[in-house]
């Protein structure tokens, strides 16, 4: 009775969640950071195959592993990505080993799930660092050989257009006349506002060198200048 009530106390308690299962990978029976977890009320568990939880692409992978633990089978560190009710994604440590009666033969499956998605998104953000210091080193080196402005305007866009998912990029130039040249576009389809489009600027949005200026929510403009109505049109929104 001791051993048991330690047992529970360690199942019930436990940070990660503690599931068990049959060998079909029905749950029979869950702690409540499992259902936490999943987003699901501890007693809703019960019954529920494993697997609904799994995101689709990997579930063939949980089915494999299933067949395995029916054997005498152990696995450590599976990764897997879990979806809770309610939609989201979470990526969890897989630990699960079979589970044995008196005869050895294979009653029903133990499983620990270790929640590692802070470790993930920290992982890919520092992928995406390092992806964005390479995209710009890249920039760099190309740039240094470009002989032209429009050459050097169109390197930059052509790079930066791998950093940030956009439609339309384009690089103006405003002369001390406050007339606005487009040096170079690059546009997913046709523009009405290709390369060497010029317009004038209106004297309220005169811009004076190294100011910076917001542009509010171009849609919300009462009276837009033209060339704000062509920017619009092209998709630009501030």
């Amino acid at each position: 009775d001791d051993e048991r009530r330690r047992y529970q106390e360690l199942f019930e308690f436990a940070p990660d969640g503690y599931l068990v299962t049959d060998t079909s990978g029905i749950i029979r029976d869950t702690n409540q950071a499992a259902a936490d977890m999943l987003a699901v009320p501890r007693e809703s568990l019960i019954g529920k195959p494993l697997v609904i939880y799994v995101a689709g692409p990997e579930r063939r992978e949980f089915s494999n592993l299933l067949d395995r633990l029916r054997g005498n089978g152990r696995i450590t560190g599976w990764e897997v990505g879990l979806r809770p009710r309610g939609g989201g994604r979470i990526v969890a440590s897989v630990t699960a080993v079979s589970a044995r009666d008196d005869q050895g033969r294979t009653v029903g499956v133990r499983w620990v799930l270790h929640d590692v998605s802070d470790r993930h998104r920290v992982e890919a953000a520092n992928r995406r660092y390092v992806n964005r210091l390479e995209v710009l080193r890249q920039m760099d080196r190309a740039m240094l050989n470009a002989t032209t402005l429009r050459e050097t305007a169109g390197i930059a866009l052509d790079y930066l257009r791998q950093l940030v998912t956009c439609p339309r990029t384009s690089v103006a130039l405003i002369d001390p006349q406050q007339e606005m040249r487009i040096v170079a576009v690059l546009v997913d389809g046709t523009t009405a506002v290709p390369e060497g489009a010029t317009m004038r600027i209106d004297s309220e949005t005169t811009l004076a060198t190294g100011e910076w200026r917001v542009v509010e929510n171009t849609y919300a403009l009462e009276s837009p200048t033209p060339w704000m109505k062509a920017m619009r049109e092209e998709g630009v929104r501030t």
